[in-house]
Parts: structure tokens; sequence; C-alpha cells
């Protein structure tokens, strides 16, 4: 798929795909005391010969006991827009969620220069383990509109 998850508003911001781990999503959280770490990330489509609509972002752990879906204190949680949630907006999300993106050009005319902005919210439990956690992924689902 031509979309891809950026760090930053530019090309040079491009994590990396398919598991390839060359430029990866991460974070570190003292397990002792636990807590959160927030992130502002981006999608946008790398391709001109491709529109999309409905896009459409997850969490997903690939292996063993789910880190996304609040099993054992560990989540994600993910929210559409470019302001930072607050504390209680963060609350009334679930762990694990799926968020809508909207769509990145029409039927007649691709949209390569848009990047759509979310956040993402890690959380780790008080007294974690040490661990280094490779398997979560942001999948993303969309309709792909070949122009």
């Amino acid at each position: 798929m031509a979309l891809g998850i950026y760090t930053t508003a530019t090309p040079e911001g491009i994590l990396s795909q398919d598991g390839s781990l060359s430029t990866p999503f991460s974070t570190t959280i003292d397990g002792r005391t636990g807590g959160s770490r927030e992130f502002r990330l981006y999608v946008r489509n790398n391709d001109s010969n491709y529109s999309f609509s409905g896009i459409l972002l997850k969490p997903v752990d690939t292996e063993g006991t789910s880190i996304v879906d609040g099993t054992g204190g560990f989540n994600w949680k993910l929210r559409a827009g470019d302001a930072q949630p607050t504390t209680d907006e963060w609350d009334e999300i679930s762990e694990g969620n799926e968020i809508g993106l909207g769509d990145l050009g029409t039927n007649v005319l691709t949209d390569i220069s848009t990047y759509l902005p979310f956040w993402v919210k890690v959380t780790v439990p008080r007294n974690a383990s040490v661990h280094m956690y490779t398997d979560v992924t942001l999948q993303i689902n969309a309709t792909s509109i070949l122009l």
C-alpha cells in the first residue's frame, strides 16, 4: 500500500513498513514506575498513481499476549487530529481503538502532499518487567483508487 506513517510532516519522516524495522516507531518507558508517552504522527499517500478513501488506523499486536488492548495494564490508544488530546479525552478512548482519518485524494485527483495527523498514547503499567516489544504495528486499511 502506498500509505505511509511519518514522525514529521516531511518525506524524511517516514517510518519503516511491513516489519522491516529499518526506521521503526519506538519509545522507552520505565517499567518500575510505569507511565505513558504521547506522540503525534502522520499518514500520507506517497504514490501519485493512487488516491485513498475511508482510511482507518489501529494498533495491532501480532504475537503473544497483547500490549495494545489493556491486557496487564499495557495499552495503545489513538486519536485523529492535530491537537494533543487532554487527559480527559484520552480517558474516554478505549484501549486498542481504531480511528478514521478520512480520504487522501479523489477518484480523479491524487493527493501526495497532505499529512493527516493523529496521536498515539503508549502506556506501560508499574512494575513491568524489562522487555523489548517489536510485534506491534499500526495497521492501515483503506480503499485504494487507481487513477
